[in-house]
């Protein structure tokens, strides 16, 4: 008798998603600097001088948030995954399915910041919750779980056709295999 292989699906903790969030922080942050260096260069061209009015700051701060939420949005929606969540090997789920939707992923964006605000306690639920899920996880209807890969969601073994002796046609017994049905190994 063959035993079934246990698939055990474990989540991640708060560690691994800090460097993963520090990591895509990172990422964020080195592109919003980038993007600020290049728009200053082209502005010395038209004779600004470098300073910025409180507006600008403004404007620009929310620039950064809205650039966060589409990096966080488009990843967790598409892949379930950030560059930094990859590197770390954790994925983010919906509850009740195995991919996070768009709605889903842009309200853990902003739940997240709002987890950060009390001093970071919107996270240390993630230290002894069942399915180590933080505020913004709760908000949003999401676990983060460590990757599998596609194995999680596969059948261990195939599924094998079988055809009824009475179907081999007469005189066909148990031993009978019809050819193109020679058993794979």
């Amino acid at each position: 008798m063959t035993e079934e292989p246990q698939i055990h699906i474990g989540y991640a903790g708060l560690v691994t998603r800090a460097v993963a969030l520090g990591l895509d922080a990172l990422v964020v942050n080195i592109i919003a600097v980038i993007t600020g260096a290049l728009i200053n260069l082209i502005a010395s061209f038209f004779g600004s001088n470098g300073t910025l009015s409180p507006l600008e700051a403004l404007l620009g701060g929310a620039a950064w948030l809205v650039w966060g939420a589409v990096y966080y949005t488009v990843f967790w929606s598409l892949t379930g995954q950030t560059p930094g969540d990859r590197l770390m090997g954790i994925r983010v789920y919906g509850t009740t399915s195995d991919r996070i939707h768009i709605r889903q992923a842009f309200v853990r964006y902003w739940a997240m910041l709002l987890a950060f605000l009390p001093l970071g306690a919107g996270f240390v639920p993630v230290l002894y919750d069942e399915r180590r899920r933080g505020w913004h996880d709760r908000i949003a209807k999401t676990v983060v779980r460590w990757d599998e890969g596609e194995e999680v969601t596969a059948i261990a073994d195939p599924p094998v056709a079988v055809t009824p002796i009475a179907e081999l046609g007469p005189g066909a017994d148990a031993g009978t295999v019809p050819a193109g049905h020679a058993p794979t190994a």
